[in-house]
């Protein structure tokens, strides 16, 4: 959350003239409520399902494209080696600090509801997550006081 998944697959697929798919647009456009509107009603594991079904759906229909997907996507192994065995995996990192100033004000993150405990939920998913986005990243690129151009050449550069 925060790194610049939608920013930066949005300006690479124009780049790269590859379709740009946002997992978490397909699920609230197939859905017609927000992601947070799915884990408030029906709870994380629930929508985590649905991801998993929409991510294989996507990779199944699409031949080239970009894919954003949640942050949280790696928490099911399947998910992970489909995304591995498909394409080129690009994991998109920030500071912890620079994620507080990024998500701060953000009212549209289920798993980030508390603002008083912020920092401590930043830390706990990074360190949940971070081992299983290394495990299947290609490529990784902090982020971190980077600007989009900086972000999308560096990418450039190692794919």
């Amino acid at each position: 959350m925060g790194v610049g998944k939608s920013t930066i697959g949005s300006k690479l697929s124009k780049i790269m003239n590859a379709p740009f798919v946002d997992i978490d647009e397909v699920i609230e456009d197939n859905y017609g409520i927000s992601i947070s509107k799915i884990f408030n009603k029906y709870g994380e594991d629930y929508f985590r399902k649905i991801e998993s079904g929409f991510l294989e759906k996507i990779i199944n229909e699409n031949e080239e494209y970009i894919l954003s997907t949640g942050g949280g996507i790696v928490l099911d192994k399947n998910n992970r080696l489909l995304l591995k065995n498909n394409g080129i995996v690009i994991w998109l990192d920030c500071s912890i600090d620079e994620l507080f100033k990024r998500l701060g004000n953000s009212d549209n993150r289920p798993l980030l509801a508390n603002k008083e405990k912020l920092k401590e939920t930043l830390i706990n998913l990074a360190n949940k997550r971070n081992h299983l986005y290394k495990e299947i990243a290609d490529i990784y690129i902090d982020t971190s006081n980077k600007t989009i151009n900086e972000i999308i050449r560096e990418l450039l550069e190692n794919v």
